[in-house]
């Protein structure tokens, strides 16, 4: 490993962003389980880039999954011609 790599992932701080809220063992405000949590102080740097970049994945599935349900909502809201059951063309209730 580089010692530019080596210096950059020692600095790594907690992601915690001090939304602290478990779900399936898993924070849904820094998406690391509750494993990772209690140990990140005693990780290597190289774990710590680990764990980093398995956020960074758990965050990209937590997106897809919020965009998939954002489309299914979306289309369950519109009548068989397309549009907005209930709503005009501007968006108000008719």
């Amino acid at each position: 490993m580089s010692s530019l790599w080596r210096k950059a992932v020692s600095n790594y701080q907690s992601p915690c962003i001090g939304v602290c809220l478990l779900e399936d063992d898993t924070c849904m405000g820094c998406l690391r389980t509750i494993f990772e949590i209690q140990r990140w102080g005693s990780y290597s740097a190289e774990e710590k880039a680990v764990i980093m970049w398995r956020v960074k994945q758990r965050g990209r599935t937590r997106t897809e999954i919020r965009y998939r349900k954002t489309e299914d909502i979306s289309s369950a809201s519109k009548g068989p011609d397309g549009s907005q059951s209930g709503f005009n063309d501007w968006g108000r209730k008719v």
